[in-house]
């Protein structure tokens, strides 16, 4: 896994923690898209032994895979909705 992964993933799971702290109610609704194409869709319920579980229903990859930045968008069961932006060497911008 290249440095930028591991730092995207740490990233993306403080915004959906952050996300259910602000009122998002499980299960979340998430799509990401990559600068190249490349998109994965999915949703993200609870576990109570692990924390939160992703379920991917959607995805294509181009190349080599997914590549910053990356816009994630957030949908919860209440139709509560954000954009998320991860980009490289920057913390991860909320655009509500």
């Amino acid at each position: 896994m290249a440095e930028w992964e591991a730092t995207f993933k740490t990233q993306m799971r403080g915004v959906l923690h952050h996300l259910l702290q602000q009122g998002y109610t499980l299960p979340l609704y998430v799509a990401y898209i990559g600068q190249n194409g490349s998109i994965t869709g999915g949703r993200y319920d609870e576990i109570e032994a692990i924390g939160l579980d992703f379920t991917m229903v959607a995805f294509h990859i181009e190349g080599q895979g997914m590549v910053l930045p990356i816009h994630m968008l957030v949908v919860d069961q209440w139709n509560q909705a954000v954009r998320v932006i991860f980009a490289q060497d920057a913390e991860p911008v909320i655009v509500p």
